[in-house]
């Protein structure tokens, strides 16, 4: 940080704010040394100062508070936060601020419920208007982390060694293969502005890493024709063939870093050609930064962060068409994205359609936190954050979706970070976010007796989970209530692909010329990579799963089915099940019938086929589509309702060995398995209801129920149950067939769970 910065820190800090607290004339004088150590960097000179002044006389609030507000501005966050305690411990508030900064420090500290005092306390008793107005929206961000962060997340946040990571920051990470990473590093101390975080003693580059198998290698500067001795350079982008990039250079005045500028470069005969100015987006006077390229068929789209004219507020997310190597005009990404606040690192997933980035005025965690939103150029639907564990309360940036789709970098200064001196959150490292989505469970592993290593059909199988096969709208079995379908999906599947065209058409009517071509490029890929992929993975899969069946196993595999909102739920829900029972009926019939012997099998312990099903209707609509009929170009025609209309296989098991995770399957749970019924008169017959629930997470079906005592009838409203559902059976007891003597019987539930067959026992008494 440059003197002439932190002593402007300090002027509005001690002074605006608080004014000139009185202190005794003996301590002044050490108290303007501590601070002119603290002005010059030597803060460890400094901050030894107040620690001996208090240590002579504790009691002193003035010189505490300064001393507590200098850590703070020192970004010494636990000892700051230490020092604030005191006075809300003590209950000697020296003024209301105390309350401001004590919830600040405690909330990067991932201490919500002190923070939400903190805050709630200022915003009852503060006058200054910008701190009020910065604790509203905090006190809502640390009650939304408080009440998520137990939250089961399901992702895996690895914060990545040395020598990626250093006590400066590192930000903006690519894969560009499965050992190989390039990356911006910045040397100076990290300060609250995006892009005003550079220093004129440091310098700021790209860089590549490698990973052996002794672990990640020194990173080595990127390239020599991309670095400039005049400028600080980071912010790297990729096209597809990894021919071109774009990134961004930033000039240094005297410690304010600004206007800076996107650039563009080839790569040709084995070196990086000289980098060029992208002029038609970079705007004299106006910052320019952070390029993301994503490209289409015949054009391209280059999406970036600036605070060009015309915006929403300070730097907005913008984007300009390239088509033909000419670049259009900016165009701002609209309203649904950016505020009267930044937003910052965008970054644009083709396959989803889903734009990720940063803001710090969008409700979240705190400081910058990571967004996605559906959609593409200015037209969005439903911002959501993406949580706690990506997100945290100090900045989170830079969100990268890696070579896998399971796997992103992000940047964040959260806790744990590494940092110079005690700077606590002064610098970004990288971090990598391994992803588990719910709605894509990883397949079930089995117990491995011998501690070797798996067969490779099984892992070919795995690698092909979860496998997403897509329906055209209200397929099939169109306006139908029914649970099963006679149609196969190899059938529905051409018939879809048939109707492509259309889907083009009605998709794109209405679009300028330019956004009606993206359109249609957006219907061309999804078929392409989505429906015609998802087909090809099927044929793989039951190629497998013949060669499993044949090594004399039995194979569970477990089929989810969904479907958009266009319709009520309860019709969904049906609509989800003829899909799933569409999936069976294909793999009944493959190869002439190859499956149904598996399929039907009841006896044999070996050379069996369960298929489990988990319909969930458009209970896990995404909330984006469309349930508007009469707006049949989003709710039918549109990418985002074709993602909905879906199946997934989902999980595979093999052999006679439960999975570790039997709750993925059925379960027929009792709510009391052993009923004593006590005395029944024998002039009576006796009737009762027996409840039991589906504690797993499939659909239970219940295929028979029996029982040897012919003097029991029973009633089973209900064959299938779906997760969490309550079932009941109606029993009755004809006694008066019966002798006067004491009687055990069991009634047995054939059923799919992954625990076999259920049994229920009934005990009574019957009198003369």
């Amino acid at each position: 940080m440059s003197k002439v910065h932190f002593v402007w820190l300090f002027i509005i800090l001690l002074f605006t704010i608080i004014g000139k607290p009185s202190i005794a004339q003996n301590n002044k004088e050490k108290i303007s040394k501590a601070q002119q150590y603290i002005i010059e960097g030597e803060y460890e000179e400094g901050n030894k100062i107040f620690t001996n002044l208090l240590k002579d006389d504790s009691t002193n609030l003035e010189t505490r508070y300064i001393y507590a507000l200098s850590l703070y501005r020192q970004q010494n966050t636990s000892l700051a936060n230490k020092q604030f305690s005191y006075f809300i411990k003590s209950d000697k508030i020296i003024n209301y601020e105390v309350y401001f900064y004590y919830a600040q420090t405690s909330k990067l500290l991932e201490k919500f419920q002190e923070a939400i005092f903190g805050y709630s306390k200022y915003i009852e008793l503060g006058k200054n208007a910008e701190f009020r107005r910065i604790s509203e929206q905090a006190l809502e961000s640390s009650k939304l982390a408080l009440s998520t962060q137990n939250d089961n997340i399901e992702i895996e946040v690895i914060h990545l060694p040395p020598p990626i990571n250093t006590p400066y920051s590192e930000f903006n990470a690519v894969q560009l293969s499965s050992n190989k990473i390039v990356f911006s590093r910045y040397y100076p101390q990290f300060t609250d502005s995006v892009e005003n975080i550079f220093s004129q003693n440091y310098l700021s580059d790209i860089f590549l890493a490698k990973q052996t198998t002794s672990g990640w290698q020194n990173p080595k500067l990127y390239s020599k024709n991309l670095s400039s001795n005049r400028y600080f350079t980071a912010n790297i982008c990729y096209t597809e063939n990894k021919r071109e990039v774009y990134f961004t250079r930033c000039v240094d005045n005297s410690g304010q870093i600004g206007q800076c500028k996107i650039y563009h470069s080839k790569y040709k005969n084995g070196k990086w050609l000289r980098p060029k100015k992208v002029n038609q987006v970079n705007k004299d006077n106006f910052t320019s930064t952070q390029p993301n390229i994503v490209e289409f068929e015949d054009y391209q789209i280059l999406y970036f962060c600036s605070n060009i004219p015309n915006g929403f507020g300070g730097n907005d997310i913008w984007y300009s068409i390239i088509r033909d190597g000419k670049i259009d005009n900016p165009i701002n990404a609209g309203s649904i994205i950016n505020t009267k606040g930044n937003e910052a690192s965008p970054f644009y997933d083709k396959e989803r359609e889903t734009l990720y980035f940063s803001s710090d005025t969008h409700k979240g965690y705190g400081g910058f936190d990571i967004f996605k939103v559906a959609g593409s150029l200015s037209s969005f639907k439903e911002l959501r954050n993406m949580g706690i564990g990506i997100n945290s309360p100090a900045n989170d940036l830079y969100y990268i979706k890696g070579i896998d789709d399971d796997i992103a970098f992000f940047s964040s200064n959260r806790k744990g970070s590494y940092f110079h001196g005690n700077i606590e959150n002064c610098c970004t490292d990288i971090y990598k976010a391994i992803l588990k989505p719910k709605l894509a469970n990883p397949p079930l592993e089995t117990e491995n007796i011998d501690s070797t290593e798996i067969d490779s059909n099984v892992i070919a199988i795995k690698k092909l989970l979860p496998l997403s096969l897509y329906f055209e709208n209200d397929m099939p079995n169109p306006k139908s209530i029914e649970n099963s379908t006679n149609s196969n999906y190899k059938d529905l599947l051409r018939f879809y692909i048939e109707a492509k065209g259309q889907y083009k058409k009605e998709y794109a009517k209405g679009l300028s010329d330019n956004e009606a071509i993206i359109a249609e490029n957006h219907i061309e890929d999804f078929f392409n990579k989505k429906v015609e992929r998802g087909f090809s993975d099927l044929n793989k899969l039951v190629e497998l799963l013949k060669l499993e069946l044949t090594n004399k196993k039995v194979v569970r595999i477990k089929i989810r089915g969904f479907a958009s909102p266009l319709n009520n739920s309860d019709y969904n829900l049906a609509l989800s099940k003829r899909r799933i029972y569409s999936l069976k009926n294909f793999i009944r019939e493959y190869d002439n019938g190859y499956f149904a012997k598996f399929m039907d099998n009841t006896n044999d312990s070996i050379h069996k086929l369960m298929i489990y099903e988990d319909p969930l209707g458009d209970s896990q609509s995404i909330g984006i589509v469309s349930n508007n009929p009469n707006d049949k170009r989003n709710s039918v025609y549109s990418r985002e309702a074709a993602l909905q209309r879906k199946i997934q296989i989902v999980m595979y098991n093999s052999d006679d060995i439960l999975p570790l995770n039997e709750s993925s399957f059925p379960i027929l749970t009792w709510q009391n398995s052993e009923i004593n019924i006590g005395e029944i008169n024998k002039e009576r017959n006796k009737t009762l209801i027996v409840y039991f629930t589906n504690t797993g997470e499939s659909e239970l079906e219940i295929k028979s129920i029996t029982t040897e005592c012919k003097f029991i009838t029973m009633q089973n409203p209900q064959t299938t149950l779906q997760p969490n559902e309550k079932g009941k059976i109606y029993i009755l007891v004809k006694s008066k067939k019966l002798k006067a003597n004491s009687y055990n019987c069991d009634i047995n539930f054939k059923t799919n769970s992954i625990k076999g067959n259920s049994k229920l026992q009934l005990t009574f008494k019957i009198l003369e």
